[in-house]
């Protein structure tokens, strides 16, 4: 039969270019062929009817393929733009050799924000120079013992990539000495640089370095000197780098305005899934901006904010942005101010939320009407698995509350209560509350609580009758007399 091809498209349904227009090319043809057949004169005219009926039925089976395959193609480009937006931010990314990077002129444009004198793209030539003429010059005693870096002053540049190449020439622009660890940890997936000293202008060079590194997943800066300045340079790095996944900037003297910086960068950033904010002295001036950082940012699952000065006017915000956020799994509060009604509202913030699995309280001030409170929160959340709150004033009072809650909560693993003066009492009531079969607990931290010999037998007991759960409960001494609290 004659072969006739409408815009790349032949009647047997070959060398299709686009699937769409060909399917309406097609029934566009099959009209016009069936009436041009059944106008045609002549002997055969039965004959060419059947075959305008064969002809048909292959278009139609050959247009259904075709759909089929359109839809085959558009779910495989849908996957791949899932794939894709998983390491992508509000920028756009390209793709080369199957690896994706951030734009060089996306890295050229934030690298001059930090430092305009910067030359691009990077020479290639004369970037040790300054290298040799700060060795010839007189280095001071503490710079000789931290500058250890590039010791070998006859290196290649050849065995450098790109990002290393960024970072010396940052370094020479900013007439400091590249850290020898950072560069070594360049070409690692993982970079730890902790107890080095790095002052806001060393986090200004690693920053325009990261900003093209697409191969870094961990970024580790715990206790160096990078302060509010360096936090900035760091936030602008984020807000273009989205594949750093961790991010631990604790102990770096950030305070309030650093932190600022921080919760600016989360409400663009879409790669950070952990932050590690922890010893940085921030205080309730930070928890609006906070807050929104944790209603706006939808990748965050783990945040550790212990070790810092919120307190009082942090329930409130806390509460309602716990409540909104349903991506947040790990939250770290301990060792901070949160006390009275402050810790009562942040407590029903974390029950309102339906995603947090692991929650530190220890070392506050939640007392007895916190305790209540978490009790309630205990009848009711079905996600909880780790709670600590060692260290919190909790009393008999509050130990018998929360028994009853931890008798009937059947996801609760792990729950920590040690150094509080629950008393012998208090310690067997909630021992006898994880016995129950409804319960789930596998770990009890009674750490310092001094316990009787009753206690001791009825957690043999539970041991022998509940093998299957692996039972371990840590106390403090065993005394035939406890003093009362």
């Amino acid at each position: 039969m004659e072969t006739k091809t409408i815009e790349n498209v032949d009647v047997n349904g070959k060398e299709i270019t686009d699937l769409r227009k060909a399917s309406e090319n097609v029934s566009n043809y099959l009209a016009t062929d069936i009436s041009s057949t059944s106008l045609r004169e002549g002997s055969n005219e039965e004959e060419e009817e059947e075959d305008g009926e064969d002809e048909e039925i292959n278009w139609t089976r050959n247009e259904a393929k075709e759909k089929t395959n359109d839809e085959a193609e558009g779910k495989s480009r849908e996957n791949e733009s899932e794939k894709k937006l998983e390491c992508k931010c509000d920028l756009n990314r390209i793709e080369t050799d199957g690896e994706y990077h951030v734009p060089v002129e996306e890295v050229e444009k934030a690298a001059k924000r930090l430092l305009p004198d910067l030359v691009w793209p990077i020479p290639y030539e004369g970037i040790f120079d300054h290298l040799r003429d700060r060795n010839e010059a007189e280095i001071t005693d503490n710079e000789a013992y931290y500058a250890t870096d590039l010791e070998n002053e006859d290196e290649c540049l050849d065995d450098y990539d790109g990002v290393q190449r960024i970072y010396i020439t940052a370094c020479k622009e900013l007439d400091i000495i590249p850290n020898s660890l950072f560069l070594r940890n360049l070409p690692n997936d993982r970079i730890i640089i902790r107890h080095q000293s790095l002052d806001h202008t060393a986090a200004k060079s690693i920053s325009i370095a990261m900003m093209s590194n697409s191969s870094c997943v961990l970024l580790d800066l715990e206790d160096n000197r990078v302060g509010v300045e360096g936090m900035n340079c760091l936030s602008e790095m984020l807000k273009v780098n989205c594949f750093i996944q961790e991010f631990n900037i604790s102990a770096n003297y950030l305070g309030d305005p650093g932190c600022r910086h921080v919760c600016f960068m989360l409400q663009q950033n879409l790669g950070i899934v952990s932050l590690y904010l922890s010893r940085n002295q921030i205080t309730d001036d930070s928890v609006i901006n906070l807050s929104a950082a944790l209603m706006e940012n939808d990748r965050l699952i783990t945040l550790d904010l212990s070790r810092n000065l919120l307190g009082e006017r942090s329930g409130g915000p806390l509460q309602k942005a716990l409540a909104k956020n349903d991506t947040l799994q790990h939250l770290d509060l301990s060792w901070n101010h949160y006390r009275g009604s402050t810790a009562v509202a942040l407590i029903k913030g974390i029950s309102a939320n339906c995603h947090l699995t692991k929650v530190d309280l220890s070392y506050n001030g939640l007392s007895d009407s916190g305790a209540i409170a978490l009790a309630k929160c205990l009848k009711v959340n079905t996600v909880l698995q780790y709670i600590d709150i060692t260290c919190n004033r909790v009393s008999f009072k509050g130990a018998a509350v929360l028994a009853p809650a931890l008798k009937n909560n059947s996801t609760l693993i792990t729950f920590g209560i040690g150094r509080n003066p629950l008393t012998n009492e208090g310690a067997l009531r909630l021992l006898e509350a994880i016995s129950s079969i409804s319960s789930n607990v596998a770990e009890l931290d009674l750490t310092d609580i001094c316990v009787k010999p009753n206690f001791e037998k009825l957690y043999q007991a539970i041991q022998s009758s509940l093998p299957q759960r692996n039972l371990q409960v840590k106390h403090g001494r065993i005394v035939e007399r406890v003093p009362s609290a």
